[in-house]
C-alpha cells in the first residue's frame, strides 16, 4: 500500500502520520559516561557520539531532522507481515532526515548530530539516546529489509521524534501524586519491606520536591489508608491543569530481573508492553485515553532521569492499561521504582536516601516535560 505524505505529515491517507502527533517528548539526554546497566532482554547498545552526550535534550535537537518548508509529498511504501503494515528502515531515515543510516548485523542505527536511535530485528526495543521504549511489535526483516510495523511509527516513534507536532499537551501547575496501594493492600512484599511502605514514602518525599519547585500537589494518600481503584484516576481528572504520578514497585518470579520502569496509557488498538497474549487487549476493543501521547511524553522524561539519577537498570518506557490510568483524562504515567524480588534492589529501595534521589528524579523529569510543554511553538489552528 502506498501512504502519501507531506515530511511535515500532510497524508492523503485515513491513517496519517500526524494522527498521534500530539506529545512534545523531551528525552534528556545522559552526561557523563551514561553507563547504566542493561535489562535481562537482548542486549543492544547504541554508540553514542559527543555531540548526543552534551546535548540537553530533544526538545532543540528534534526540529533540526525536519525541513524548514514543506516538502513534495512523500509517499510511505507499507508491506503485510505478520497481518499488519510494515514500513521499511530507510523510508523512517528519509523522511525524518537522519544524517546517518545504516544496518550492522542485526541493528539497524539512524543518527544525526544530536540524536541517536537503533532498534534490532526481532525484539521490540526501541533506543533513543540511550532510553528505551517497548513497541507493540517486533522489528522484522524481510528479503533483506529491516522493517518497522506502521502503527509502532504512528504511536511510539513519530511522537517522539516530532515534538513540534504535539496538539494534545496541556500546561500545568498542579501534579496528582499517587503513591500506590495502602491499608489492607500491601502490594508486593519485600525482603525488607512492602510497596505499600515505600510508595507512601516516595510519594512524600516527590510532594515536598514539586512543591519546592513552585509546583501544587494534590495527594490520592497521606496515611497508611486504602484507596478505592477508581478514586484515584478520578482525582486526577478532576483536579484541573494537572497530571497524574502513580507511584509502584515491582515483582517478578525470577530475583534476577531488576530495574525501573515507567508506563504510559497504551493507544486504542495497540497491545501492552507486557501483554502476555499479543493481541489479545486490542481485539477485545479496550479504550484508549486522549492524553496517551501526552503521557508517553512525561513517561520518557521521568524514565530518562530516573536512569541517569539511579544508575539503574533501564527496563524501558511501556505501554499498560492499568486501571489508575484508564480512569484518569489527564496525562498520567506509572513509576515501577525497583523489583522487590530482588535482593541487591530491594536493599536500594530500602535506603531512604535512594528513594530521596528518586524522589528529586520524577521531579526533574516532571519539570523538565512542563518547560518544554511551557517552551514549544503553538500548533497550527488546523491540521494536515
Amino acid at each position: 500500500m502506498n501512504i502519501t505524505c507531506t515530511r511535515h505529515g500532510h497524508c492523503a491517507h485515513a491513517h496519517r502520520l500526524d494522527a498521534a502527533v500530539a506529545a512534545a517528548t523531551l528525552l534528556p539526554v545522559f552526561r557523563g559516561s551514561g553507563h547504566h546497566p542493561r535489562p535481562p532482554f537482548r542486549h543492544f547498545r547504541l554508540p553514542r557520539p559527543a555531540a548526543v552526550i552534551a546535548a540537553a535534550g530533544l526538545v532543540a535537537a528534534i526540529p533540526a531532522l525536519l525541513p524548514a518548508s514543506p516538502a513534495s509529498p512523500f509517499v510511505w511504501n507499507t508491506t503485510l507481515a505478520n497481518g499488519q503494515e510494515y514500513v521499511r528502515s530507510a523510508e523512517v531515515a528519509a523522511f525524518y532526515r537522519f544524517d546517518r543510516h545504516y544496518e550492522s548485523g542485526w541493528t539497524t542505527w539512524f543518527r544525526s548530530p544530536t540524536l541517536a536511535m537503533g532498534w534490532e530485528v526481532d525484539t521490540s526495543v526501541l533506543t533513543i539516546n540511550d532510553t528505551r521504549f517497548i513497541l507493540s511489535s517486533p522489528v522484522l526483516r524481510r528479503d533483506g529489509e529491516v522493517l518497522v510495523s506502521r502503527v509502532d511509527l504512528v504511536k511510539w516513534i513519530d511522537p517522539l521524534l516530532r515534538p513540534t507536532h504535539v496538539r494534545e499537551t496541556e500546561d500545568f501547575d498542579t501534579v496528582v501524586v499517587d503513591p500506590g496501594h495502602g491499608g489492607i493492600d500491601f502490594g508486593t512484599r519485600g525482603r525488607l519491606g512492602d510497596e505499600k511502605e515505600y510508595a507512601l514514602d516516595l510519594g512524600l518525599r516527590l510532594r515536598d520536591a514539586l512543591v519546592r519547585r513552585g509546583v501544587r500537589v494534590v495527594m490520592t494518600r497521606q496515611t497508611d489508608t486504602a484507596v478505592p481503584k477508581g478514586v484515584r484516576g478520578e482525582l486526577a481528572t478532576e483536579v484541573g491543569r494537572s497530571v497524574l504520578v502513580s507511584l509502584h514497585f515491582n515483582q517478578n518470579n525470577s530475583p534476577a530481573v531488576h530495574g525501573v520502569e515507567t508506563y504510559a496509557m497504551t493507544p486504542v488498538g495497540l497491545r501492552s508492553s507486557n501483554d502476555a497474549r499479543p493481541g489479545l487487549e486490542a481485539a477485545l476493543g479496550f479504550n484508549g485515553n486522549r492524553r496517551e501521547n501526552a503521557s508517553l511524553a512525561l513517561a520518557a522524561a521521568v524514565q530518562s532521569q530516573l536512569l541517569h539519577r539511579l544508575g539503574a537498570a533501564d527496563r524501558g518506557v511501556r505501554r499498560a492499561r492499568f486501571a489508575v490510568l484508564k480512569d484518569a483524562a489527564r496525562a498520567g504515567i506509572l513509576v515501577e521504582g525497583g523489583y522487590l524480588s530482588n535482593p541487591a534492589e530491594n536493599a536500594r529501595v530500602h535506603l531512604p536516601e535512594y528513594r530521596a534521589r528518586m524522589a528529586t528524579a520524577i521531579a526533574e523529569g516532571v519539570m523538565q516535560y512542563r518547560d518544554a510543554v511551557r517552551a514549544r511553538p503553538q500548533p497550527p489552528a488546523s491540521g494536515p
